[in-house]
């Protein structure tokens, strides 16, 4: 059933809250790691890896040093975006271990779940 026009409304907004709050979390994440002095390639890897985790069929993710951008797809094709501008840039590894930390633990409960 992928015709939008025969699903209850109310079901297409949670499943559009769970993409936007995947993407909103992989974002924070990446932008995060990029923030603390992190390598782009762990940013994107890590973003991925998050939103796979909390359900999402695709996530599609670009950054630079200055700049993230991330699309989600959940099973029903609906895709959102989002990109964020980094500011500031700076060594702070205690954060960045936080920030690893953190995405490790929500990786071990999605997949135990």
């Amino acid at each position: 059933m992928n015709n939008w026009s025969e699903r209850p409304f109310m079901e297409i907004v949670r499943e559009q809250n769970n993409v936007n709050e995947a993407a909103e979390l992989a974002i924070a994440v990446g932008s995060g790691i990029i923030e603390c002095g992190g390598e782009v390639s762990r940013a994107e890897d890590s973003a991925r890896r998050v939103a796979m985790a909390m359900g999402m069929k695709r996530c599609d993710v670009f950054a630079l040093n200055s700049f993230i951008l991330l699309t989600v797809w959940d099973d029903s094709s609906y895709s959102f975006t989002l990109s964020r501008r980094i500011k500031g840039r700076t060594t702070d590894l205690g954060r960045l271990e936080f920030i690893n930390r953190l995405s490790r633990e929500a990786l071990v409960k999605a997949y135990e779940a």
